[in-house]
Parts: structure tokens; C-alpha cells; sequence
């Protein structure tokens, strides 16, 4: 899922590198560095900015435990540390790639009848997706 931007987010845990949120009754994780911090109310900003000086004393190890305990529950160990590693291969889901990836800077997306076929642009490279699937992948032509 997209959180597009200016939208607002519950956030119920963080690391050093994400926040863990909920947005529209879905739990997943953003970039920190794509997050604007506002309008924090008074009975969560200590609870995250305890939960941030604790992060902090953590090794860099243990502060991902979070995110990859999140992916181990969600699709099972093996398919976790694929994900954390940033793997992509064909046959994986647009959630699979977000969880892999991050969202992407850019998407085209064609609707025709029950077909559904997005182009998924990042920095460098571009992904293909037929139906929720990833399809094919290349670099972006400069």
C-alpha cells in the first residue's frame, strides 16, 4: 500500500531506520526518511521518544528485529530474509516488493477490463507487474 502524501498515520512503534504504522486499518512499515513528523499528541510522543532513545543503545543487528519479525509472520522465515536482503524475483506480489523495496518514485498504471498492468520506476530500475505480479524488470534508461 501507498500512504500518499500529506496523509496522516498512526504510529505505533519505531527503529532507527522505520516507523511501524497503521494507515488505513493496515499495519506495515515507512521509511523514516519519507516521514514528516506533526500534531504529536502528548500520550504518544513520550512513548515514541522513549521508544527512540532505547533504539538508539541497541546494535544495529537488534533494531531490525522488529521489521523482520513483522515479514517472518507475514510470509515465513525464508521468504523474511529474502525481503530484508532486497531481493526481487518474478511471481512475487506488489506488497512482496514494497516490503522488499520501499515504494517506488513513480507508477504507471493501466486499467483495461479485469487487467491490471502498473510500471513500478525507482531510482535506477523499473519493475513490471501484471495483475498484482511481478512480471519483468530492468535498468531506467537514462
Amino acid at each position: 500500500m501507498i500512504v500518499p502524501a500529506g496523509d496522516t498515520v498512526d504510529v505505533i512503534g519505531s527503529d532507527s531506520t522505520y516507523f511501524h504504522i497503521i494507515y488505513q486499518e493496515s499495519e506495515g512499515y515507512i521509511f523514516k526518511g519519507h516521514a514528516t513528523m506533526q500534531n504529536i499528541t502528548n500520550d504518544i510522543a513520550p512513548a515514541i521518544q522513549q521508544q527512540s532513545n532505547v533504539q538508539e543503545e541497541q546494535p544495529v543487528q537488534q533494531q531490525q528485529v522488529s521489521r523482520l519479525s513483522y515479514l517472518e509472520n507475514k510470509y515465513g522465515t525464508s521468504m523474511a530474509a529474502k525481503l530484508i536482503a532486497g531481493k526481487i524475483w518474478k511471481g512475487m506480489t506488489t506488497d512482496m516488493v514494497q516490503d522488499s523495496w520501499g515504494g517506488p518514485k513513480k507508477i504507471n498504471r493501466v486499467i483495461n477490463g479485469n487487467d491490471v498492468k502498473e510500471d513500478w520506476f525507482y531510482n535506477n530500475s523499473w519493475l513490471h507487474f501484471e495483475n498484482d505480479t511481478l512480471i519483468d524488470w530492468g535498468p531506467v534508461k537514462q
